[in-house]
């Protein structure tokens, strides 16, 4: 046997061994996460999820919320409810805890495009710096947007848009904006401004409309891949696809949350949450993107504060530094690092009953190494189907989301002080566990999970089943057939 034969068979024995290796660390690994199938979508077990993030394992109840305290701040959760808490923060998660044989599981989709980019926002893959902005300014022209009684959407929306460009260009941002003056941008030339461009994000800022009793500030980034969005109650063959959007879905969660948090603190406004849409601006966008709605204009106190240019000061002041955080997440920066960026500012009147701003709080250290992941699993191609989505034209509104009372999710149904959350200016600040050190923690043994669910695509004529076990036969045709009701009495998809 000549050398170069043996240099072969030594080659081919040395990567079967590495093989062999990898296989047996990957199966170490994925022992450490129970995953279950439900609906084809996989779940994974509150107790391994609790054992990773070094958060207490507690019993979950549907009849009232229980808080998780660990090293990486808190979470709130409650079973067969998709409605959490994660640092202060609401959040509507894309499924809802369900318990299965005494134990309870969260969906992986969740797992990957909410609690850990929120909880270790320094572990997120594809850190880019950020040195632009992209600032869009709701509606413009013929298209006025919500209107209220104390006054127009476009008209706030651009004001608060130059505010928070001022604010950015303070801290030495390039800022762009999708319009400086009162007319309209088609949805497809919003997105257009976006292409190709990178270190770039962009924030879509707009005003809610509803009934009178509506009130609130949310954001909302991209739903994942099949998953409903939050104002939906069942999931569609059409949430099926993989949109350009979602590439960067970890981001887009750190982003709206960034903006969010900040908003409540800075306005005291009833934080309504980190939502999921699929709305134009930020479904066919490919950097990160989100759609903030500032408050109702239809809502009597809410709209007396819009109208005054004091309060929209601390509307652009929160999107401000919602924006500066998530930057200085991208640059590897910890929370305790961030600091509010000062910015001169008129003198204005004062609002009746309007809070001043608070400071950015501090928070955890999670500057660890980031979360590996297999490979990416190639996205089902869908069937195909005349569009769903037309082009826009002039006459395309920009999708809100559906005018109505507030989401049925919107509070805890215990009523009990120990168990409702609180989100005020105490609750806002990341709290952690006694004696918790993040900077010293090692870094546990990582998921093994993909940024895009194991996909199961339906046949056509499917059966859907409610979560309480209940059979029912839906179909949709203008989306295609229904897949699963979720009883939680949420709105539709606008």
């Amino acid at each position: 046997m000549d050398f170069r034969h043996r240099f072969k068979l030594s080659n081919m024995y040395k990567w079967l061994l590495i093989s062999v290796l990898g296989f047996v660390a990957n199966a170490a690994l994925a022992a450490d996460w129970e995953v279950i199938k439900f609906h084809n979508r996989d779940y994974i077990s509150l107790r391994s999820f609790c054992k990773f993030y070094k958060f207490p394992d507690k019993t979950v109840e549907p009849t009232s919320s229980t808080e998780f305290l660990g090293p990486y701040g808190t979470i709130v959760l409650r079973l067969e409810s998709r409605e959490s808490y994660i640092n202060g923060i609401k959040c509507v998660l894309s499924f809802p805890l369900i318990q299965q044989d005494g134990l309870v599981y969260l969906s992986r989709v969740d797992l990957v495009t909410y609690f850990e980019p929120l909880l270790r926002p320094n572990s997120v893959k594809n850190k880019i710096a950020v040195t632009t902005v992209i600032l869009d300014a709701g509606h413009g022209g013929h298209d006025n947007g919500a209107i209220g009684k104390f006054g127009i959407e476009k008209k706030h929306s651009l004001d608060v848009a130059f505010k928070v460009k001022r604010r950015l260009e303070a801290a030495n941002l390039n800022v762009k904006m999708t319009r400086n003056g009162d007319y309209y941008p088609s949805l497809g030339d919003r997105v257009a401004m976006c292409s190709g461009r990178s270190s770039t994000i962009f924030t879509s800022i707009h005003f809610n409309q509803g009934q009178s009793k509506a009130s609130g500030i949310e954001t909302f980034c991209l739903t994942p891949q099949a998953a409903p969005s939050s104002d939906s109650e069942r999931l569609r063959m059409s949430d099926m696809d993989r949109n350009p959007g979602n590439k960067t879905d970890p981001h887009n969660s750190i982003l709206a949350a960034s903006i969010q948090r900040a908003l409540i603190q800075t306005t005291g406004a009833t934080d309504r949450g980190v939502k999921r849409a699929r709305f134009w601006v930020i479904k066919y966008n490919t950097i990160p993107a989100v759609l903030v709605e500032c408050g109702f204009v239809s809502n009597s106190a809410e709209g007396k504060k819009i109208r005054q240019e004091s309060y929209r000061e601390l509307l652009a002041e929160g999107i401000a530094q919602g924006i500066l955080r998530y930057k200085s997440y991208m640059e590897g920066k910890t929370v305790s690092d961030i600091k509010p960026q000062p910015v001169s500012r008129p003198v204005v009147p004062a609002v009746t009953n309007a809070p001043t701003p608070v400071s950015i709080p501090t928070g955890v250290s999670t500057n660890l190494a980031p979360v590996t992941k297999p490979k990416f699993i190639p996205e089902v191609k869908p069937s195909p189907a005349p569009p769903r989505n037309p082009a826009p034209s002039p006459t395309t509104n920009l999708p809100k989301s559906v005018p109505g009372t507030p989401n049925s999710l919107s509070t805890f149904t215990n009523s009990s002080p120990v168990n409702q959350p609180r989100i005020d200016s105490q609750d806002v600040p990341i709290r952690l566990a006694p004696g918790a050190n993040p900077s010293s923690l090692t870094e546990p043994k990582a998921p093994l999970f993909d940024p895009a669910p194991s996909i199961v695509r339906p046949s056509t004529n499917i059966i859907s089943r409610p979560l309480n076990g209940d059979t029912a036969a839906e179909t949709n045709s203008a989306s295609g057939p229904v897949i699963e009701v979720n009883p939680s009495g949420e709105k539709k998809d606008p």
